[in-house]
């Protein structure tokens, strides 16, 4: 029984890189083009955190 389950586990865990999330500036970009404060300031709020996370995960190397 422990074997299955084993398996399943792996095969969860190679799926993970399926499941990540393509990041670009161009998302952050794009809200400019949003013409409703709230609903630009959402798209902001999601593309920044989207690159937030990713360089957080070292996916991603910003330099200032």
């Amino acid at each position: 029984m422990i074997r299955p389950i084993a398996a399943l586990a792996l095969l969860g865990l190679t799926a993970l890189p399926a499941l990540a999330e393509d990041v670009s500036t161009a998302d952050v970009y794009a809200c400019k083009d949003i013409a409703a404060d709230a609903e630009r300031l959402a798209c902001y709020d999601a593309a920044v955190g989207r690159l937030k996370a990713a360089e957080d995960a070292g996916e991603v190397k910003t330099f200032t």
